[in-house]
């Protein structure tokens, strides 16, 4: 029981980290993530811009890269998947 309320706390800090990053990133729209806190290493974001939150020559994603590891730190990689915003609606 212990783990499930650990692992719903990384959960809620990860997504006040995407949040926080979309909204610096003026990324407006829905955006899905993917994450199972206790296999995998690699952070998936669908959105309709990926670029906006990569951010110019990657800075955007570094900052928010190291925010995260603070949070998971077996969290290797961000992929990003670029949708349709009517897709994911």
């Amino acid at each position: 029981e212990n783990e499930s309320i650990k692992s719903t706390e990384m959960e809620k800090e990860l997504f006040s980290i995407i949040k926080e990053w979309k909204k610096e990133s003026k990324v407006k729209g829905v955006i899905l993530v993917n994450h199972d806190c206790a296999t995998n290493k690699v952070l998936t974001i669908c959105t309709s811009k990926p670029g906006s939150m990569i951010g110019k020559h990657g800075v955007t994603i570094k900052k928010y890269l190291e925010k995260i590891k603070n949070v998971d730190a077996n969290i290797e990689q961000i992929r990003f998947v670029e949708t349709n915003n009517w897709y994911i609606k």
